[in-house]
């Protein structure tokens, strides 16, 4: 009987820490930047630019800092790229 509660508790307590987790990582919270960003950018109807590279660095909290490689019109450019991330949200900003 003893074995069963703590095989039970030992489940349960698995079960909670894993739905603890679900945040992204900052590598994936960047793809899924990156799909935001070409999404909104075809809503715009914005042509000519491809995406490289984003990476993004958690700075802090909920706060990450990133660099953004594109190329428009076949020139490189850079940008410096904010993002605010709740862990269930995220928004973006490209900063000039």
């Amino acid at each position: 009987m003893k074995a069963t509660i703590k095989i039970f508790l030992l489940i349960f307590i698995m079960t909670i820490s894993c739905d603890m987790n679900t945040r992204l990582s900052t590598t994936e919270l960047a793809e899924q930047v990156q799909v935001s960003m070409l999404e909104t950018w075809e809503d715009q109807e914005i042509e000519g630019l491809e995406v490289k590279s984003l990476i993004l660095v958690h700075k802090s909290d909920n706060e990450y800092s990133g660099v953004l490689n594109t190329i428009e019109d076949e020139e490189a450019h850079t940008y410096t790229v904010s993002v605010i991330y709740d862990g269930e949200y995220f928004s973006w900003e490209i900063i000039e």
